[in-house]
């Protein structure tokens, strides 16, 4: 089912049906933030991410945001609000437990995924209930890269770090941020470790429960691990290995939501 917002952005959501035979209570419902720079929105970490999550019983809604010209002015993030606020409003009709949303987002999406998880009362959301309950960060950018802040912010030009430090995530943390579950690998050529570091050591200072895994190998942009996700089938993106971080993430969900 394809849910459109504003511009060019859209949801497509995969809702389980229900029987008499599978009298199943209210899913949780799991946000999915594809990665890509804010210059566009990678495929290999939106329905393959999803299909991990609908297989642990979760209804999932991937959120292909607005990004390049259209990122300005806070628009990725007004589109997770109003997708959150969306899914509670119709909690009953797509079967989710309004308390019970997680966004995982994936480099730029982990950005948005954190971003959400501490800016859910920025003025440019008012009226929208867009708190997740639980936020996934998959090697995600924290303060690195001025060039995707620039699309944020709507600059022709670099912008200084003290532009855009209100847009790291480390710096947003609070007492109300979102638990988070954070994963990253040591060999990440992109992101450097120190951003998940910086934004584990916020959400330490500020007292808020996260889980963390930093795996020793894997370049940047490994989705869920597979031969499916593997860009033009190269072999280092199928590892098995750093693919755990599913499995775990899942149980960390699980074990928050007491299922």
């Amino acid at each position: 089912m394809i849910i459109n917002l504003d511009g060019s952005a859209y949801i497509d959501a995969h809702i389980a049906k229900i029987s008499k035979e599978m009298p199943i209570p209210p899913r949780p419902a799991v946000v999915v933030l594809p990665g890509g720079g804010y210059m566009y929105c990678s495929a290999r970490e939106a329905e393959p991410v999803a299909n991990q999550f609908k297989a642990a019983g979760c209804n999932t809604f991937t959120l292909f945001y607005r990004v390049m010209e259209e990122a300005k002015d806070k628009n990725p993030l007004i589109d997770v609000a109003k997708t959150i606020h969306h899914i509670r409003e119709h909690a009953e009709e797509y079967h989710v437990d309004p308390n019970r949303i997680v966004t995982i987002g994936f480099s730029a999406g982990g950005h948005l995924s954190a971003w959400i998880a501490s800016a859910f009362d920025d003025p440019a959301l008012e009226g929208l209930d867009c708190r997740p309950d639980l936020a996934i960060a998959c090697y995600p950018l924290v303060k690195s890269h001025p060039e995707c802040f620039k699309l944020l912010m709507g600059l022709d030009r670099e912008p200084t770090y003290d532009e855009y430090a209100h847009l790291c995530t480390h710096n947003m943390v609070h007492e109300k941020t979102s638990p988070m579950f954070i994963w990253h690998t040591f060999t990440d050529e992109c992101v450097p470790l120190s951003d998940p570091l910086a934004l584990a050591e916020a959400l330490n200072k500020a007292g808020k429960p996260f889980e963390m895994h930093i795996f020793p190998h894997g370049p940047h942009g490994l989705s869920v691990c597979t031969e499916e996700t593997a860009p033009m089938g190269r072999d280092e993106y199928n590892d098995p290995y750093t693919g755990r971080w599913v499995d775990m993430a899942i149980k960390w969900m699980n074990k928050q939501f007491n299922r």
